[in-house]
């Protein structure tokens, strides 16, 4: 009989991370990152996550271009025990607060040039807490 295993993604990380701590993971235009990098900006977005309120199963929004910011966010949902969903950054405003309604999503995570969008998707949805914006070089701020 064949025994199945069952993993956790964020596991993969983890396990690549004690053994190959800087071995390159991801490379996204130009950028080369290490297990190592990645998972310490992962834990740092983790812990901002945290400090907003975020619990395990609270639900999170992704609305970045496909980017090292985006690997790094997914990361970090799963660190905080939330569960996320990464919407197509081409959708529409209407699309996208419909989305975050349905799945009462409490965060959102984009870009820092959607400022203004972030701040009327959380006018528009009451189970909007908070966005974390990244900006040009990488990292998050609150909004």
């Amino acid at each position: 009989m064949r025994t199945r295993t069952i993993r956790l993604v964020q596991e993969i990380l983890e396990d690549n991370l004690e053994v190959h701590p800087e071995k390159v993971a991801l490379i996204c235009d130009g950028r080369r990152l290490t297990y190592v990098q990645i998972d310490e900006m992962a834990q740092r977005l983790a812990n901002a996550l945290s400090d907003h309120g975020v619990r395990r199963g609270d639900r999170i929004l992704i609305y970045l271009l496909n980017s090292v910011e985006a690997v790094v966010s997914a990361f970090a949902a799963l660190k905080a025990g939330a569960i996320f969903s990464v919407v197509d950054y081409a959708t529409k405003p209407d699309k996208l607060a419909s989305i975050a309604a349905d799945c009462t999503a409490m965060a959102l995570i984009t870009h820092s040039h959607q400022a203004e969008l972030a701040a009327q998707l959380m006018d528009a949805t009451p189970s909007l807490k908070f966005a974390l914006l990244t900006g040009e070089t990488g990292g998050w701020q609150g909004a």
